[in-house]
């Protein structure tokens, strides 16, 4: 286990929430991804467990939050291939911090198949999609672009209208 010297901060926006859970040993835990809306595929983990888990559980998602010298947690085993992410846990529910509603949290506006809003977040200063649903919209586009080139055909006379 490394320990960093001195006191330091990790401030992050909820952005989903998961549980409560059961651990082995019976109590309820909680686990909240947290991001800082810049670099959206980055995300970290904070399980909260006993009394931090008592007393925050009801943080809203797109709550900022600071969390004072946490503890890093060792990754899980992982599939080849899948990125893990940073996971943090507290050890005293006074070291997390509410410091307010993150004004550029936000959430996806495509609907999805099933005729659901998508809940992928997204910062709003930046755009109003996700990236899936941004990629999906541009595939589409570049697929019917190829078709319109592949049938077009020059009319008479428009070459000499363009000069």
């Amino acid at each position: 286990k490394q320990e960093v010297p001195g006191d330091w901060v990790t401030c992050g926006v909820i952005v989903r929430k998961a549980g409560p859970f059961k651990s082995k040993t019976g109590n309820d835990y909680s686990i909240w991804t947290l991001s800082d809306l810049v670099s959206l595929e980055n995300t970290l983990s904070l399980f909260l467990f006993k009394d931090v888990h008592l007393e925050h559980r009801k943080e809203q998602i797109g709550t900022v939050v600071a969390l004072l010298n946490s503890n890093f947690m060792p990754p899980r085993d992982q599939e080849k291939g899948k990125k893990s992410d940073l996971a943090f846990t507290l050890d005293n529910p006074s070291k997390l911090l509410r410091m307010g509603m993150a004004a550029d949290y936000g959430t996806c506006k495509s609907i999805t198949k099933g005729g659901q809003q998508c809940n992928n977040f997204i910062n709003k200063t930046l755009t109003q999609y996700c990236d899936f649903h941004i990629v999906k919209v541009h595939a589409k586009m570049r697929n019917q672009r190829m078709v319109l080139n592949g049938s077009y055909t020059p009319q008479p006379g428009l070459a000499s209208f363009r000069s």
